[in-house]
């Protein structure tokens, strides 16, 4: 029945507003048996507690809410992530953000976007012994560093340096594997 104005009334707008609810109460069922979209995400390392909100967002339902069946699967690193995702292996990916600089300035044209960050301090750090401390980032110079030549730490490490004033050959810097 189509209404016009001069047919509206409280009584006719009631049960249209009845039969309108009466449908969206039915709907979510309808919405609900829609498959969820199927989404690889790679890891920045492998699976840690860096990582763990991934888990906990699967554990917790928020992608099932959010129609969303994620496979979270471990990677050599960041790097290793960046090329999963501009390779198109994976569509998603966590990568650090140093890492995700560096290869952008390696290949431009496939530049990932940072959508959102994890971590709002960069958890790399430089470990001493008590028995020779090492307090600032002057305390370096001559000492032997050990790092790895893949880690989102050392990949920032000269541009920490640079900003700091900082001779790279004032130390000397081993590769561990």
């Amino acid at each position: 029945m189509a209404l016009s104005k001069t047919e509206l009334t409280r009584r006719s707008l009631l049960k249209s507003s009845a039969g309108a609810a009466a449908g969206l109460i039915a709907m979510p069922p309808v919405l609900n048996a829609q498959a969820a979209d199927a989404v690889k995400l790679s890891l920045e390392f492998r699976i840690y507690g860096g990582n763990a909100p991934m888990f906990l967002a699967a554990e917790n339902g928020i992608f099932r809410d959010l129609k969303l069946d994620v496979t979270s699967d471990g990677s050599a690193g960041s790097a290793d992530t960046l090329n999963r995702v501009a390779n198109g292996t994976y569509p998603f990916g966590l990568a650090d953000a140093s890492a995700v600089a560096e290869f952008a300035g390696r290949n431009p044209e496939a530049a990932p976007k940072i959508v959102m960050t994890i971590f709002d301090v960069f958890p790399a750090v430089i470990m001493s012994w008590k028995k020779k401390p090492i307090n600032s980032l002057k305390d370096l110079t001559g000492i032997k560093l050990g790092t790895s030549a893949s880690d989102a730490g050392s990949k920032i490490l000269p541009a920490l340096l640079t900003r700091n004033n900082i001779d790279p050959a004032s130390f000397t810097r081993m590769s561990v594997k």
